[in-house]
């Protein structure tokens, strides 16, 4: 870009080499620049006075001619732009825009859109200011979980935070690459770290109490409790003792419903058995059984990572769902309505349930049979790669972080002599058969 001073006339040459004289106030620069937001070129003055005192402040610029430069690199290249700011919501629009041309999923644009809101909520509008990595930061420390419904909600993990601040860093890099941005406001942000709490996990023996034909058939269980209460009235302690009961077990039998019963049973048993997520049980049809193979083959779009999974039928599960096929009535294994059964409704109806058979949680949800199925695979000699295929993980990394539970299954499987990668809570798997040679 060419400049030449003739005393109060300052001569212009833009980018297309065309000169335009324009008369200014002696001892003034006048520079056409690029303004990345309006896509157009402007014109920019600058005083000789403000030159020469930033020229002093810069470092590396002794004189005014050299702010000059300076200031038009940081000008031309968006920096300080013509318009005085970078707006947020203007570069973010322009990044969906992108994202969605580029073929990205729905789920992925709707990921943009929370980033964008954290950063709105934290203040943030012009992306030079050099709060912003300061505002996010403080914003997303004292960020909580939207959970309908909850009146108190806990703060939002740090895989959360994390992730909005990898999206943040994206659309900072798309501004640099559109030339809106010298720098990338969002560089500063640092990845939040939290100590890995390893979920606890079900012991064998409630396995087996929670598969059970007593679960399954609590009419029997009712009429016990019944008569219970009949022999002691009004005193639930001493009737519970008096059955080798609990009184919290005692009380949550005589509450159960019937007709519930054997759908949650149901949901308890395919949990259990195949440690898939909650969402993905519900969603089970009789389409996605391959009985030849004894595998469970279920598409990616009803799994969370989108990944195709091939969980293994165990050979109990595989007799439980001939039973249910025979006896079958909707398209799904199970015969819940989805629409108004979310998932933490699941974990609230799941935890009565195992109250009413005497297993108590101890903040143990549903979550906690995956992560129970993955120490069982551990345990019983199955390979970390094969845990992370039956489970549908995409890294060794989350397999050996849900198989931790792997050593308190140990002790209580050296008796059980259970085949590789196979449970038995139902019934003893049969032993081999020795031949005893002559001698």
């Amino acid at each position: 870009m060419a400049k030449k001073r003739t005393g109060g006339k300052r001569l212009v040459r833009d980018r297309d080499g065309i000169a335009t004289p324009d008369r200014l106030p002696s001892g003034s620069w006048r520079y056409r620049v690029w303004a990345p937001l309006a896509e157009r070129y402007e014109t920019r003055s600058f005083k000789e006075d403000a030159i020469k005192d930033a020229g002093r402040r810069l470092p590396g610029c002794a004189a005014g001619d050299e702010w000059a430069k300076n200031k038009q690199a940081r000008l031309t290249t968006g920096l300080d732009s013509a318009s005085a700011n970078v707006d947020l919501a203007q570069v973010g629009h322009l990044y969906v825009s992108d994202r969605e041309l580029r073929g990205r999923s729905g789920g992925h644009l709707q990921a943009i859109h929370r980033a964008l809101k954290v950063a709105a909520d934290a203040g943030v509008s012009d992306l030079t200011d050099n709060r912003v990595a300061d505002r996010v930061l403080r914003h997303l420390a004292a960020l909580n979980a939207q959970r309908p419904g909850q009146v108190t909600t806990p703060p939002v993990s740090a895989r959360t935070r994390n992730s909005h601040i990898a999206i943040l860093r994206a659309i900072g890099r798309f501004a640099m690459r559109r030339q809106l941005l010298v720098r990338n406001p969002f560089d500063h942000l640092e990845r939040f770290i939290e100590a890995s709490e390893h979920r606890r996990v079900y012991t064998i023996a409630e396995l087996r109490r929670l598969v059970s034909d007593d679960a399954r058939f609590p009419a029997r269980r009712r009429a016990e409790a019944e008569t219970l209460i009949a022999a002691h009235p009004g005193d639930v302690e001493t009737a519970a003792k008096a059955g080798g009961w609990t009184p919290q077990q005692l009380t949550h039998c005589l509450k159960a419903k019937s007709g519930d019963e054997e759908v949650w049973w149901r949901f308890i048993v395919l949990c259990a058995y195949t440690g898939l997520r909650s969402e993905t049980v519900r969603a089970l049809r009789w389409s996605m059984i391959d009985w030849e193979a004894s595998r469970l083959r279920i598409p990616g779009e009803v799994v969370k990572n989108k990944t195709a999974v091939r969980a293994r039928i165990q050979p109990e599960l595989a007799s439980i769902l001939r039973e249910w096929y025979e006896q079958r009535s909707t398209e799904t294994v199970l015969p819940l309505d989805q629409a108004q059964l979310t998932s933490d409704r699941a974990n609230e109806l799941t935890k009565a349930y195992l109250l009413r058979h005497g297993v108590i949680p101890n903040g143990r949800s549903v979550h906690c049979f995956r992560h129970t199925t993955a120490a069982l695979l551990t345990a019983t000699g199955t390979s970390t790669h094969l845990t992370m295929d039956l489970l549908g993980h995409t890294s060794t990394t989350t397999s050996k972080h849900y198989a931790f539970g792997a050593d308190e299954f140990q002790d209580a499987l050296r008796d059980e002599r259970w085949p590789e990668g196979e449970f038995f809570f139902r019934r003893q798997p049969p032993r081999p058969t020795t031949q005893v040679g002559r001698h």
